[in-house]
């Protein structure tokens, strides 16, 4: 290190000092001022200093405190320790409540200890913190050599003047408590796995999935059973399903909706109970006899169709108000005038954050106007769901119940849960008197 040599000498301005010399200034409350050099291997940098009162700082009227540094040009400081052990440098910041140096009063609960404070200029000074890390005393009883701490992160955001406020602490217990939500960056896989350590993690899906890895590597997603549930009721209803024809599924309508989170509900209706033309369009085109009130995408049920394979639900593609395509059902024969019959059955619709996947339990209790078998299932969107057909044998005019449950994997925002039924022996119609749809997200 340059040696730092002083000449004292009276001056009426710091500024006025030569390398280095040390000079008092004139001024009534008489300070100290000095300018030095100090570097290595002839890399001298000089500055003017001031001491007054214990402090020594770089002469700027803009900036205040104990100690203040200002550069115009290297952009840091910074501190090293040249050592034969694994010791590094320390940077002590310290409290006392007592008012004279060298003396101690012991802290309270919530007192400061220190602050890292990073200011911005505004064009006119350095008031305006935009972000600051703080210690405190987080002890409601401190005591000797025992004083529980915590560590402060706050920041500004620039809405209004001097908003800083407080982002998170870790409290004396270790804990990380944060004041808004949390926001983690998506990955397509967890981290390599550590013995001890578990991970949480968002997936890079769409939508994006949070994920748990326990320390052996396995995987799981994070949800809440019924978090996000949609249910559909009716209640001594009288609700007929009209069976058109035999063993082929028509729709479920005049539900009421139940209790709705992330799910949405419409009760279902007739669309046409007699349409004007089927026609061949690569895929089946229907035309019907007034306007049809559809949306593209939205799914119908077809019944007494001119092909037997047209009998089928599909997702519709609107041509005009009173011409629509099925995308799910290829034309086979029949083009031409027809007496089909399409319904919109009343369904559950999955809101954006209503994605995964779902258990789906139902129960119906109705009655036979012949000796027949009644079937019912579950359909997700087109496809029929096999795993929740249930059955059940009636006599004329018996009253029984049909039960259900089953799995619905891999539902999409906007995707549609509905109920369908057939008669697999006749053309006899089924009453329903009442019936339960509810799905819970897994």
């Amino acid at each position: 290190m340059a040696d730092v040599l002083f000449n004292r000498i009276l001056t009426a301005s710091v500024s006025s000092l030569n390398t280095g010399q040390q000079g008092w200034e004139t001024a009534a409350d008489s300070e100290l001022g000095f300018k030095m050099s100090v570097g290595k291997n002839g890399d001298d940098v000089e500055q003017k200093f001031l001491a007054k009162d214990q402090k020594i700082k770089v002469l700027d009227s803009t900036i205040t405190g104990a100690l203040s540094c200002l550069d115009d040009s290297s952009g840091g400081e910074s501190f090293a320790r040249y050592s034969a052990d694994a010791n590094g440098n320390d940077l002590l910041i310290q409290k006392s409540r007592h008012a004279t140096i060298g003396s101690h009063t012991i802290v309270q609960d919530d007192d400061k200890v220190g602050t890292i404070g990073f200011a911005a200029s505004d064009g006119a000074d350095f008031g305006t913190r935009v972000a600051e890390i703080r210690a405190e005393v987080d002890d409601a009883s401190p005591a000797s050599s025992s004083i529980g701490g915590a560590l402060v992160f706050s920041a500004s955001a620039g809405v209004s003047a001097d908003d800083l406020a407080e982002a998170g602490r870790f409290t004396k217990e270790g804990i990380f408590e944060i004041s808004h939500t949390i926001k983690i960056k998506e990955r397509a896989a967890a981290l390599g796995d550590t013995a001890g350590y578990g991970q949480l993690w968002i997936e890079s899906t769409t939508p994006c999935k949070l994920r748990f890895t326990d320390d052996a590597g396995t995987d799981f997603e994070v949800a809440m059973i019924g978090a996000e549930l949609g249910e559909m009721y009716m209640y001594e209803a009288a609700e007929t399903v009209t069976i058109n024809t035999q063993d082929v599924y028509h729709a479920i309508k005049g539900f009421t909706a139940g209790s709705l989170s992330g799910w949405t509900f419409q009760d279902g209706r007739v669309v046409d109970a007699n349409i004007t033309s089927e026609a061949d369009n690569t895929i089946l085109r229907i035309v019907t006899s007034g306007v049809h009130s559809l949306t593209t995408g939205d799914v119908v049920t077809h019944t007494n169709m001119n092909d037997a394979a047209h009998n089928k639900p599909s997702q519709v593609t609107v041509i005009d108000t009173t011409t629509y395509d099925c995308d799910d059902i290829t034309y086979v024969a029949g083009a031409g005038t027809s007496a089909g019959v399409v319904d919109e059955p009343g369904y559950l619709q999955a809101g954006v954050a209503a994605a995964g996947n779902y258990s789906l339990n139902y129960s119906c209790s109705g009655e036979a106007v012949g000796a027949d078998t009644f079937k019912m299932e579950a359909f997700h969107i087109a496809e029929e769901k096999d795993n929740t057909a249930a059955e059940l044998d009636l006599g004329n005019n018996d009253l029984g119940p049909i039960p259900g449950t089953g799995f619905i994997p891999s539902v999409a925002a906007g995707d549609r849960i509905w109920m369908g039924c057939k008669n697999k022996t006749g053309t006899d119609n089924f009453l329903i008197t009442n019936m339960n749809i509810n799905l819970h997200r897994l």
